[in-house]
């Protein structure tokens, strides 16, 4: 019996495995049928010896004992092989019908097998291309991938050069409040000197006045010129906010220096 399905060594096999075993199977089926057919030809022509052998014997018999009982005797043997001969052409046709159905079921598992084949080159191509597919889009996530990691380097050099500013003004900014306080120690002493100076009612007290508003004057002119500041610092609010004695004190320098007479204390209670 042929085996259509799984080999008995338990493995998947391949198409070509599978028709090429299904073939060789075909031909030793088609070899025991032939070798049957010629052993049935061999047994007719033995039967038609016998039949040709008993007619001469039945012949020789009808010499003997007459030719009726002669006949009849050859006849009854030739039927007997007629009836073999009749029996193996019976087993014949009956062979040829089995084998014609047997070549029959084997061609329908065959185009089965073909029909099986063609899908899956189908199946495969339809994989290739999917496939070729799946590697552009990868191809495209790995571009995109670089983009971004391009963006993200550019923007974290960005980032370090902003923090690279932010530091460099902290800096700046430090130094600045550094310098205005030493400023400030020092307007602080020319203040208190000023204040000495310019506290009594003498003729050095007076010049003193006097020369404190001419040069003042004149930095505040230089200072609107260049822009650095908005308005004199007697006049300007913020500038009263943040040092609100050195503002009164330039306020009552200037004062003086224009009615030349400073005002008396109050007098103690």
């Amino acid at each position: 019996m042929i085996n259509n399905g799984t080999p008995a060594g338990g493995g998947q096999r391949s198409n070509t495995g599978y028709i090429g075993s299904y073939q060789h199977a075909l031909a030793i089926e088609a070899d025991n049928v032939a070798q049957q057919h010629r052993l049935r030809q061999q047994s007719a022509m033995a039967a038609d010896g016998a039949f040709v052998d008993g007619h001469q014997q039945g012949f020789g018999l009808g010499h003997q004992h007459g030719w009726n009982e002669g006949w009849t005797a050859a006849a009854e043997q030739a039927n007997g092989e007629m009836e073999k001969q009749l029996a193996y052409t019976r087993e014949h046709i009956e062979d040829k019908e089995r084998l014609k159905a047997e070549l029959s079921k084997q061609a329908k598992t065959i185009n089965a097998l073909e029909a099986r084949v063609n899908a899956l080159e189908e199946e495969n191509r339809q994989l290739r291309q999917e496939n070729g597919l799946l590697r552009k889009a990868d191809t495209s996530l790995r571009e995109l991938i670089g983009s971004l990691r391009s963006a993200n380097e550019s923007l974290q050099q960005q980032v370090k050069e902003l923090d690279a500013n932010y530091q460099a003004r902290t800096q700046q900014y430090a130094e600045q409040i550094w310098q205005y306080n030493r400023a400030m120690v020092f307007v602080s002493a020319v203040g208190g000197v000023l204040e000495e100076l310019t506290r009594e009612n003498t003729p050095n007290a007076q010049h003193a006045r006097d020369l404190f508003a001419e040069k003042y004057a004149q930095e505040v002119g230089k200072g609107l010129k260049q822009g650095t500041i908005k308005m004199a610092p007697d006049i300007d609010p913020a500038f009263s906010r943040y040092l609100p004695k050195t503002q009164q004190l330039i306020a009552d320098l200037l004062v003086l220096a224009k009615d030349g007479k400073p005002e008396d204390p109050a007098p103690e209670p």
